[in-house]
């Protein structure tokens, strides 16, 4: 059974004022569970308690979002009930029904995407399943942490603990017993305005939105804008 707790993490106990309404709704629709926000430091603290054997892999990733990642992984294994990223609209009182393991379709080829693909900012599951034991093993072989981006439309920090690492671990392992909601269940196209938000409200089958808000590329998307800057400074003067 999925334990009634809702897990949450961000760098301090200060949450952004435009994540505030998402945090207070979830709470209010699940008036009857438990709800934990990890700081940074509380998650570090966590790991060296509970996952000595984890440590020196988490404090190894080269960035914070990786470590959020696995972070969340390691929770499920110990904790169990419901992780969700700061920046997720829950729609509806949770109801998971029966399902030990609910990990939602991010991507699907059926509705015109590249792969089928598992995300990871909403998902829940009872503790000590095997499926993050497996997830927690791949990550302290080492295996992904020199991976090069594979995808144009990933990213390396997808690749190595993100939603692409996850999809991996999911599809090269048999997991009979896991729940894999259709995407528009978890995952509809992120809205871009008050209609298409209008639409997934109403339509009678999203329980969530992932509005995306992407804090953690914001620095390589400005690194990446400089380097293409200079790039086009440096054509312009030979030329």
């Amino acid at each position: 059974m999925i334990p009634k707790i809702i897990h949450q993490t961000w760098k301090n106990d200060e949450i952004p004022s435009e994540w505030i309404l998402y945090v207070d709704k979830v709470k209010q629709l699940n008036p009857d569970w438990g709800y934990k926000l990890w700081t940074d430091d509380i998650m570090q603290k966590f790991v060296e308690e509970e996952f000595p054997d984890f440590l020196e892999t988490y404090l190894g990733f080269p960035t914070n979002v990786m470590r959020a990642d696995a972070f969340r992984y390691l929770i499920m294994f110990k904790i169990g009930g419901v992780y969700l990223d700061l920046d997720y609209e829950v729609l509806h009182p949770f109801d998971f029904d029966t399902h030990r393991v609910v990990l939602p379709y991010n991507r699907q080829l059926k509705y015109g995407d590249k792969f089928d693909g598992i995300g990871n900012c909403f998902f829940a599951s009872e503790p000590s399943h095997q499926f993050w034991l497996d997830v927690i093993e791949d990550l302290k072989s080492g295996r992904n942490r020199n991976l090069n981006k594979n995808e144009p439309y990933s990213t390396l920090e997808e690749e190595t603990t993100g939603p692409a690492f996850l999809t991996r671990v999911f599809k090269q392992n048999n997991y009979p017993d896991i729940f894999n909601p259709d995407r528009l269940s978890y995952h509809p196209p992120t809205p871009r305005n008050k209609m298409q938000m209008g639409k997934i409200k109403n339509n009678g089958v999203s329980l969530g939105i992932h509005h995306c808000a992407g804090s953690w590329r914001e620095k390589g998307l400005k690194k990446r804008f400089l380097t293409m800057c200079k790039k086009t400074l440096k054509l312009s003067y030979i030329n």
